[in-house]
């Protein structure tokens, strides 16, 4: 998946369905960068999938947009977005 808006010095805790926490943090002093993602425990072909926020930066409000569904044999699921405002 892909974090899009996260401000300066801002950090977004994923968890995929539930748990497998994923922290991203912004450290750069640019904005507007794109943070690329994979959660660390690969889900094999046919479960399901959730991601959610688990903690919101502390300025902005982020969202998941396409986060659940069911992963598709050995593939990696792309298209998960998170935007933060």
């Amino acid at each position: 998946g892909t974090v899009y808006g996260l401000e300066f010095r801002e950090t977004v805790t994923l968890l995929d369905n539930g748990g497998d926490a994923l922290t991203i943090k912004n450290s750069s002093s640019a904005t507007g960068i794109i943070f690329p993602f994979t959660f660390k425990t690969a889900l094999p072909g046919g479960a399901t999938f959730d991601v959610t926020v688990g903690t919101q930066p502390f300025s902005e409000i982020c969202t998941v947009l396409g986060g659940s569904g069911t992963v598709s044999g050995t593939t990696n699921v792309t298209g998960i977005r998170v935007d933060c405002q």
